[in-house]
């Protein structure tokens, strides 16, 4: 008998089905894979708590699947032993056999009563989801086969007559409904929630030119080993952001506002947890970085590295995306200089990196060739003025212009 299989993943209440790694007819074991699926946090790999025979598959690739729901139907092995509920009470749709249906048609005026009032057609299922997938009235169409009965050959010849019509005016405007995923969703929820927030915004240029040439020295010297670590621009940056914030915490904080909302509280965080943003195929996550201000720029280096590689691949898991102090977003490596990032409730602040550019620039009464970097912040300015916001830039700025403190810390 078969048996509905319901999707349990905690924390989540729906998510997108990714693709399904079994078919009806296909043998399962206890853990086998089954299907991936994709919440707002993560993407997750569901497998199969009993062994036995899928007999369907309740959603398609790219549908949203509701937690606590059945997902596909199972012909468990021992069903005794099985503890699973009578699947009388499971919504798993009937399975639809291949047997002719009836389409009733009114006649045209002027027929005698003695004939029948509504002529029948005999059409198969599979014949009608054609009709139906070439967007054709099926009711309009006269069958050819015994008893008026609807041929195949009926339907290709009405979709190729169909199809060989000149589109209407009405049919050149057209548009397609998209449904957004989970992570776009959640995306829209932070981002509605960040219009409420009044956003103190500041640029400053770095002469990154001193810090680059360090940068490029220590990557030749290490490069040859197999295991080293370059260094990108992002890691100096997180690092002097992260020295920033320990003379100015309040944009290391959580605003909380659940008690009383004009009695907020400001959850001063002790650790430096930044969350970087990550462009991915499936949209933009932000994973974690933990502890940036204890760790050396090679293993600052390297996590970064981590995550963005399981980021790319869609194997973050919650863990990953949790628990931010602060955010940083390297969108320069796509493009750009000044930008207006946007705050990511509860945080209190985010800092943009704009791209490494080469320009000319005054040293004295000559001009030099200066790689520069924009830097653009934005601060809730409910909670943080924006003198504050001004100190921390330039005590970043400070920390990337020392380059002998800037190469004490590449040594360790």
């Amino acid at each position: 008998m078969a048996h509905a299989i319901s999707l349990i993943i905690l924390g989540i209440t729906e998510c997108q089905m990714v693709s399904w790694a079994v078919k009806p007819g296909d043998t399962v074991a206890q853990f086998d894979s089954i299907c991936e699926v994709s919440s707002d946090k993560a993407t997750v790999e569901i497998t199969s708590r009993f062994d036995g025979t899928i007999e369907q598959l309740l959603y398609e690739e790219g549908e949203i699947a509701v937690v606590g729901q059945p997902i596909l139907t199972l012909d468990v092995i021992d069903e005794e032993d099985s503890g699973i509920p009578d699947p009388q009470a499971s919504p798993a749709k009937q399975s639809t056999s291949e047997l002719p249906t009836h389409i009733s048609t009114p006649t045209s005026q002027g027929v005698k009563e003695d004939n029948i009032a509504d002529r029948e057609v005999l059409v198969l299922p599979s014949i009608r989801y054609m009709f139906r997938s070439a967007n054709i009235d099926i009711s309009e169409v006269k069958g050819s086969g015994k008893d008026g009965r609807i041929t195949k050959e009926d339907a290709e010849r009405q979709i190729l007559a169909t199809n060989e019509k000149p589109p209407s005016i009405a049919d050149s405007f057209h548009e397609s409904v998209v449904t957004p995923t989970p992570m776009e969703r959640a995306m829209f929820r932070s981002m509605t929630e960040s219009l409420q927030i009044p956003h103190f915004l500041f640029s400053h240029t770095i002469d990154f030119t001193d810090i680059n040439k360090l940068r490029r020295e220590h990557n030749s010297v290490n490069g040859s080993a197999s295991l080293a670590i370059k260094l990108s621009p992002l890691v100096f940056v997180m690092k002097a952001i992260s020295q920033s914030l320990t003379q100015y915490p309040k944009l290391n904080a959580h605003l909380d506002s659940s008690t009383e909302q004009d009695q907020p509280r400001l959850l001063l965080k002790t650790n430096h947890d930044f969350g970087i943003a990550v462009d991915t195929p499936r949209g933009l996550v932000v994973p974690v970085i933990r502890g940036v201000g204890t760790r050396s720029l090679q293993s600052l280096a390297a996590e970064i590295k981590r995550l963005v590689e399981l980021a790319q691949n869609s194997r973050l898991t919650p863990a990953d995306l949790q628990g931010a102090s602060f955010i940083v977003s390297n969108i320069g490596s796509i493009g750009g200089d000044v930008v207006a990032p946007v705050i990511m409730p509860p945080m209190i602040g985010i800092v943009a990196i704009g791209q490494l550019r080469e320009v000319p620039a005054f040293d004295g009464a000559k001009i030099v060739r200066q790689e520069q970097m924009t830097l653009s912040w934005a601060a809730d300015h409910r909670v943080v003025d924006g003198a504050t916001v001004a100190k921390v830039a330039k005590a970043t700025q400070l920390w990337l212009q020392d380059t002998e403190h800037v190469r004490h810390k590449m040594t360790l």
